[in-house]
């Protein structure tokens, strides 16, 4: 979704729930962005990217051993939804109202799956498609393999 897609969307938002309720979910959100953020800091083996502002942020591995795709598919697993992206490897994090109730459950089974992982490379899964396009020395052919991928993916058989 592009910018114009966000800014209708936060209207439409204001326009329903009104400048007090949408200031005091926003408020909420930054609430529990900033409890995600210190518990995933509080886990050996994992950053977060920068100094995040808003309600979005980026996780990335510090451990040589601990590869961040791999841990997003064990994620996957537990039933969350993992946004991968890369340059560098890492797992984007966009912080919704659904997140205020379950921000404790997703620190606790990122600590668990970190540890599952700890040493185990891709071998299945997406994270193994993600590292494979990132050793593709010419960039200009993998837009060409995504598109076939994800047709493939989503295709109705």
């Amino acid at each position: 979704m592009g910018p114009g897609g966000n800014i209708v969307a936060s209207w439409a938002a204001l326009k329903s729930m009104g400048q007090d309720g949408y200031l005091e979910l926003a408020k909420r959100l930054m609430d529990v962005t900033g409890i995600l953020r210190d518990g995933i800091r509080g886990i050996p083996g994992l950053a977060v990217l920068g100094s995040p502002h808003m309600t979005a942020f980026a996780i990335a591995s510090t451990d040589p051993n601990l590869d961040i795709l791999v841990l997003a598919d064990a994620m996957e697993e537990k039933g969350w939804k993992m946004e991968r992206q890369q340059l560098p490897n890492s797992l984007h994090c966009t912080i919704m109202p659904h997140h205020i109730k379950v921000a404790g459950k997703l620190v606790e089974d990122l600590r668990r799956s970190t540890e599952s992982v700890r040493g185990k490379k891709a071998k299945a899964g997406t994270a193994a498609v993600y590292g494979m396009v990132a050793k593709i020395p010419d960039k200009a052919i993998v837009d060409t393999f995504v598109k076939q991928f994800l047709s493939d993916v989503y295709s109705c058989k």
